[in-house]
């Protein structure tokens, strides 16, 4: 049956195949369809159940949108944390490998130097 009002004189072509697509989308799409559904499954309750129905699914929304982001900065903690311990490592490892080149480097020329004086 097509929307209350449409054959109504006052709309014109524009209006009334607006109307009518309307209308359709509402009346076939899986959204429309869904749409019908709550409002037919709200409109049949009692007033105050539906407002508690409502007011629940609120909470529930909220909910799990708070563990989401919970969940996502909890990772993004992780992230971070091993970011910082992988860039200590490598700093450590670098200072410890400069410091035994730099070590065996002196050894080394403390060594030769003496050789080269012992023997002249």
């Amino acid at each position: 049956m097509p929307p209350y009002g449409f054959h109504s004189p006052s709309l014109n072509h524009k209006a009334r195949l607006r109307s009518l697509a309307e209308w359709h989308y509402w009346s076939h799409s899986s959204h429309g369809k869904f749409h019908w559904f709550v409002r037919a499954f709200v409109m049949s309750m009692p007033p105050n159940l539906a407002v508690i129905t409502i007011s629940s699914l609120v909470v529930v929304v909220v909910v799990v949108i708070v563990v989401v982001v919970v969940a996502a900065a909890v990772v993004v903690v992780k992230v971070v944390v091993v970011v910082v311990v992988l860039v200590v490592v490598v700093v450590v490892v670098v200072v410890v490998v400069v410091v035994v080149v730099v070590v065996v480097g002196v050894v080394v020329v403390v060594v030769v130097a003496v050789v080269v004086w012992w023997w002249w």
